[in-house]
């Protein structure tokens, strides 16, 4: 069954949101401090066609606080994004559905969609949680009619190359990428539930698709970090056995509730 955020996961101590424009999951250590998501060095993220492929799968989130974020659609009527992005519908559901939107292939100014959500599945453990939305709010239609679900598999070690798309909240509501090989993240511990990569995010980041070069969904980018040594990382919720398990649940129990 699933259930509210837990904090805490193996040994880290605390997870909390800051930013402007999207809270951004913290996980902090003796020697870390707070950060938001970070750019890497020099800015080599790239601009994506909203309405290709992969773009069409994932949209902009807008908060019921006018904070941003980024989901990506898994099933008939489900999005994954992160639990901080989500937790508000905890406090007050009924009013917080009624502002919170997920707007797939959003182009700047272009929102051709936008979808209302119906429920909120959160993982006992990580910083996921799982959107049920109904019909599109103009023209009915379904969401598996204007955005396919995205594969979705467990993290292994021939996922070597990571690619990072979302909607960064510097960028005015624009679907941008950056692809790296995975340097960073553990191979030994296939069930460790962080992958860690340089590759770039900034607020609104929070959510979006950790893919592999088949452009398959490994992970859930979070959050990223700074250690006390200025080393500065991204870092993402890995689809390790639970992670994969949760989100598998979930999206079964509902394709089984729209097919009865």
């Amino acid at each position: 069954m699933s259930k509210q955020f837990v904090l805490g996961t193996l040994g880290m101590v605390v997870a909390f949101s800051v930013g402007v424009l999207d809270g951004q999951c913290q996980n902090v250590s003796a020697d870390s401090v707070v950060k938001p998501a970070s750019l890497i060095g020099d800015d080599n993220r790239e601009k994506v066609d909203s309405m290709s492929d992969v773009g069409k799968s994932i949209g902009h989130i807008r908060k019921a606080s006018g904070k941003v974020g980024t989901g990506f659609v898994v099933g008939n009527n489900t999005v994954v994004t992160n639990e901080h992005v989500a937790n508000e519908f905890k406090d007050d559901f009924e009013n917080t559905a009624k502002k919170f939107e997920f707007r797939p292939s959003r182009s700047g100014k272009s929102i051709p969609y936008v979808f209302k959500v119906t429920k909120v599945d959160y993982s006992p453990t990580a910083d996921i949680a799982i959107l049920a939305v109904g019909p599109e709010v103009k023209t009915g239609v379904s969401l598996s009619e204007v955005a396919p679900a995205l594969s979705f598999k467990q993290f292994d070690a021939y996922d070597d190359h990571l690619t990072v798309t979302g909607y960064p909240g510097d960028k005015n509501g624009v679907l941008w990428t950056h692809s790296l090989p995975t340097l960073l993240t553990n191979f030994d511990d296939m069930e460790s539930p962080f992958l860690v990569y340089n590759n770039d995010t900034v607020g609104g980041n929070s959510g979006s698709p950790i893919l592999n070069d088949q452009n398959e969904v490994v992970g859930v980018h979070s959050h990223g970090t700074s250690t006390s040594k200025k080393r500065m990382t991204n870092m993402g919720q890995r689809l390790n056995t639970e992670n994969y398990q949760f989100i598998k649940s979930v999206v079964d129990r509902e394709d089984d509730l729209l097919t009865k």
